[in-house]
């Protein structure tokens, strides 16, 4: 999808679900487990790069999706 790695793009789905499910962005804790990582780094770059290309923004504490 437009440049996406896999992982950025369940990444990005991910976010669209749970704002969907719960009106939330989910927490970085919660998208480290959702990726099976105990990389906080690797989550900041994909939320970065997903940020780079405009799929997603800085909302308060969290991200809200573009659309």
């Amino acid at each position: 999808m437009m440049g996406l790695t896999p992982r950025q793009f369940e990444l990005l789905e991910f976010i669209r679900s749970t704002w969907a499910k719960s009106g939330r962005a989910p927490l970085i804790h919660e998208m480290m487990d959702h990726q099976d990582t105990r990389s906080i780094n690797s989550i900041q770059r994909r939320l970065r790069a997903l940020e780079d290309r405009g799929f997603i923004r800085r909302a308060g504490h969290g991200w809200e999706v573009c659309e």
